[in-house]
C-alpha cells in the first residue's frame, strides 16, 4: 500500500530517538505502551531462551514499525528488541495512536495491512522451521550462501540468525557435519562437495 508511516500529523504527538547497532530498542523486563517507526536502519526481535541464548525470530528494516501487539492487547511484557544497525525511530505514545488511528483511515488500513503481512511472514517461517530440523536448516543455510557466494563472508552469528538456534546447538551441528562442511578459522567452507550435494538433495526430496 502506498502510505508514508513517517508523515506524522501535525495533531500526533511522537519522540525521534536515535540508537546505535546493539542497543536495545525494547527490553523485555519493561511494560510497552508504544509504537515504535524504524525510520532508518534495522532492528531484530528476539526470543530469550531458558539458557540464556537469544534467538533472532524478525528482522525489521527501514520504513516497518513494532510495538503494535502490546497496544491492540493487554499483553505488556514484549519481547527484545535491538538496533541492528545505527538507527532512527520514532517514538509514539498508545493514546497518541489511537487518535492517529481515529483521525486517518488510510494510517488505519496501512496499520491493519503491515499488521496481516507480518502475521503470514511469521506463520510461513514458523512453518519452514518446524518442518526442519536443526541439521536441515543449516545444510539449507550453507547451500544459500554458497549459491549467493558470500559463504566466505558468513559468520556464525548470521548462521545462528538464519537457522533459528542456540549457538550451542548449531556449535554440536557444526562438529556433526564438518566432514563435509568445515569451519576453520571463523571461515564455512565445502569441502566434499558430493557429499553436500547428496546431503542437499536428500533434503529437497523429502521437503516436496
Amino acid at each position: 500500500m502506498q502510505f508514508s508511516i513517517t508523515a506524522i500529523p501535525a495533531g500526533v504527538h511522537y519522540v525521534e530517538k536515535n540508537y546505535q547497532n546493539g542497543d536495545y530498542i525494547i527490553e523485555p523486563t519493561e511494560e510497552n505502551h508504544f509504537l515504535y517507526i524504524l525510520v532508518a536502519g534495522k532492528a531484530g526481535v528476539y526470543n530469550e531462551c531458558a539458557d540464556g541464548e537469544a534467538v533472532l525470530l524478525y528482522e525489521y528494516r527501514a520504513v516497518d514499525f513494532f510495538g503494535e501487539f502490546e497496544i491492540l492487547t493487554e499483553v505488556r511484557t514484549p519481547m527484545t528488541v535491538i538496533a541492528k544497525s545505527d538507527s532512527k525511530v520514532f517514538i509514539v505514545e498508545k493514546n497518541e495512536v489511537l487518535k492517529w488511528l481515529r483521525m486517518d483511515f488510510e494510517f488505519t488500513l496501512f496499520f491493519l495491512n503491515r499488521i496481516c503481512m507480518k502475521t503470514l511472514d511469521l506463520s510461513y517461517e514458523h512453518i519452514r522451521v518446524a518442518k526442519l530440523s536443526i541439521r536441515e536448516r543449516y545444510i539449507y543455510s550453507i547451500k544459500a550462501h554458497s549459491d549467493k557466494g558470500d559463504l566466505p563472508q558468513l559468520t556464525k552469528e548470521r548462521l545462528v540468525e538464519d537457522i533459528k538456534a542456540p549457538i550451542r546447538s548449531m556449535n554440536r551441528i557444526i562438529v556433526d557435519c564438518a566432514d563435509f562442511i568445515a569451519f576453520e578459522q571463523k571461515t564455512f567452507k565445502i569441502i566434499d562437495q558430493k557429499r553436500f550435494s547428496s546431503e542437499f538433495e536428500a533434503l529437497r526430496r523429502k521437503s516436496e
